[in-house]
This record gives structure tokens, C-alpha cells and sequence, in this order.
């Protein structure tokens, strides 16, 4: 049975938190705790889909899971802010 996101009554997110309590299966090859750190910073980002759900998820700050992203090198897409996002007048 696969475990789908729900959104939380009253509103259209999914609460993390109640993802949180959910066992997850990761299986590694290696004992080598980078690796191990870096597959779960992964899943939990593809799970909760931003930063702030997922450093939930997994029990951190936002700011000790960006740092995970830098120090782990995780390719992960950032949205434009809105003054970026648009062109210059020429």
C-alpha cells in the first residue's frame, strides 16, 4: 500500500508532521554516514516538496537542511523570486 500525502483539514497543504510519524524504508549500500544523510535529505525533499517540510520531516531547522543541501551538493531547484523572475526593460 502506497502512503499518499493528504492534505490537513482546512487547508490544501499536507502536514508534514503527520508524515513524520510514518515509518520510511531507505536502504543503503554502505555504511558510510555521509551517504546515508545525503539519500535522506533527497527523500525527504521529493517527499515534503520544499525546504521547510522537509527539514520537518526529518527533525532539523531549514537552515541546518540548506546547509546539508550545500555540503552534500543536492541538486535542488529553487523558485525564481518574483523581482528575478522578471525581465529588465531594455
Amino acid at each position: 500500500m502506497a502512503l499518499e500525502p493528504q492534505p490537513a483539514r482546512g487547508t490544501k497543504r499536507w502536514s508534514p508532521r503527520k508524515l513524520s510519524s510514518v515509518p520510511l524504508i531507505i536502504k543503503i549500500s554502505t555504511f558510510n554516514l555521509a551517504t546515508a544523510e545525503r539519500m535522506l535529505c533527497i527523500e525527504a525533499l521529493k517527499t515534503a516538496g520544499t525546504i521547510v517540510d522537509a527539514a520537518v520531516l526529518l527533525g532539523v531547522t531549514r537552515h541546518a537542511l540548506s546547509r546539508r543541501i550545500v555540503k552534500h551538493n543536492i541538486d535542488w531547484p529553487h523558485r525564481p523570486r518574483a523581482h528575478q523572475a522578471r525581465e529588465m526593460p531594455s
